[in-house]
């Protein structure tokens, strides 16, 4: 009933009748989020909990999915968890406001008191628009992309379920893409690898580190409609008892992808203790995942990949690389396009090389399920040349229905081409 009171105040708010539809939305990018920092929109810290945002399709004007999370001095401020912070509940400071593109819609004649948020691909021109209104009496969407569970430490969207370990939660041992999504529906991977080795000067101890030794704890979160952003801190002993510094890490899910950063933090220069120092994060799949299909942006071409393949990994090219995908088969063809971003500042030499392991046969304790089927990710050698500092390193993964390599720009340009926003008042742009 009280939807239903929702709705008629709304089209009330309109006057009723349709609006005209003045473009059509030509945007073609769907998995793309569209965040809009409130340094852009004009709206003079507006209540948060007053926004509302729509799309219009052929004339309608319907609600769709947003949040708003704020942020000041380049941290958000997260509402929820162990350790809630408090933010002002107004859109100010670093606050964004965050959609999906495929939510945006025609542009239509608004009235007065409408903000025109315009979205571009700067690649074909494309365009979409969302319409913002500050009027608590307008309706709220009820579509929601994203949950998050945090006592069992799991994420659900519409697209795919992602579980980190109970104990070690700095890692995920649960991946799978859904049913309706053109995945089983059953998870697919043995556990993701965090692996550390050196020797200490001398060549008499050796230092062996898994994601096992990290500590994590989870600090705040704020799961929304539209994404979900988590705040642990993480630490480890590097050996003896000395812990490496607690690293602060946000991890963000959205309904199509997540990103994953790694923090590398070295106290002191590498080469004064350690020596053979090795780093490598990787995901380990399930035998079950049967035959997958991998490629990268060094490797174009189709590599079979079974739990038997291993012989393949030497005509592979493992220098630095920006992207790799890992493709289902037959029937199931979805899988993961990885987008790997990192930077060394002060340590211009470090490469971020392909880690690519299929053997089943060959054990890589701890895991769950013995051998390497489908080990794939990224590793970083002679970091004993490393001076004191940090490194950097994301993961984006974005989930895909099937795989072609001329698609392969579609998922870069998320970053590399971005959506532009642009803001108009009033018939005024601002």
């Amino acid at each position: 009933m009280l939807k239903l009171v929702l709705l008629l105040l709304f089209s009330l708010n309109l006057g009723g009748e349709k609006m005209e539809v003045l473009q059509h939305k030509t945007l073609k990018r769907v998995i793309d989020p569209v965040v809009v920092s409130a340094t852009d929109i004009p709206f003079a810290a507006a209540k948060i909990k007053l926004i509302r945002v729509f799309s219009c399709n052929k004339g309608k004007v319907v609600p769709i999915p947003f949040q708003v999370d704020e942020k000041k001095d380049g941290k958000y401020i997260l509402p929820e968890g162990p350790y809630p912070q408090k933010g002002d509940g107004l859109f100010n400071d670093e606050d964004e406001l965050v959609f999906m593109a495929e939510d945006t819609g025609d542009r239509c004649d608004r009235g007065d008191g409408w903000y025109e948020l315009e979205v571009g691909d700067p690649v074909d021109g494309g365009k979409g628009w969302v319409y913002v209104k500050i009027d608590p009496s307008l309706p709220l969407s009820d579509k929601k992309y994203i949950e998050y569970l945090p006592e069992k430490h799991r994420i659900e969207t519409t697209r795919y379920f992602l579980q980190f370990n109970t104990e070690h939660p700095i890692f995920f041992d649960i991946l799978g893409i859904k049913k309706e999504a053109g995945g089983s529906g059953k998870n697919n991977i043995d556990r993701m690898k965090i692996r550390f080795s050196a020797k200490l000067i001398g060549g008499f101890i050796t230092i062996n580190k898994t994601e096992e030794d990290f500590e994590t704890k989870l600090i705040s979160y704020h799961a929304g409609p539209v994404r979900v952003v988590r705040l642990t801190k993480n630490w480890q002993t590097l050996f003896w008892k000395i812990p490496s510094p607690a690293a602060e890490i946000v991890t963000i899910f959205y309904r199509d992808s997540f990103e994953f950063p790694v923090i590398v933090d070295l106290p002191f220069d590498v080469g004064m203790f350690l020596r053979k120092v090795s780093f490598r994060v990787s995901v380990d799949m399930l035998s079950s995942a049967g035959k997958r299909i991998f490629y990268n942006s060094n490797n174009t071409s189709p590599v079979e990949v079974d739990g038997y393949a291993s012989k393949k990994s030497t005509s592979l090219d493992p220098s630095n690389f920006s992207w790799m995908a890992n493709a289902g088969t037959g029937e199931m063809p979805a899988g993961w396009f990885n987008r790997i971003i990192w930077s060394a500042p002060g340590n211009p030499s470090i490469d971020v090389n392909l880690y690519f392991k299929d053997d089943l046969s060959h054990s890589d304790p701890p895991e769950g399920e013995p051998g390497e089927h489908c080990d794939i990710g990224y590793t970083i050698k002679g970091l004993e040349s490393v001076k004191k500092g940090k490194i950097f390193i994301k993961s984006i993964m974005y989930w895909f229905p099937r795989f072609s390599i001329e698609e392969v720009r579609k998922y870069m340009d998320i970053l590399d081409n971005h959506l532009s926003v642009k803001i108009n008042f009033k018939g005024g742009e601002k």
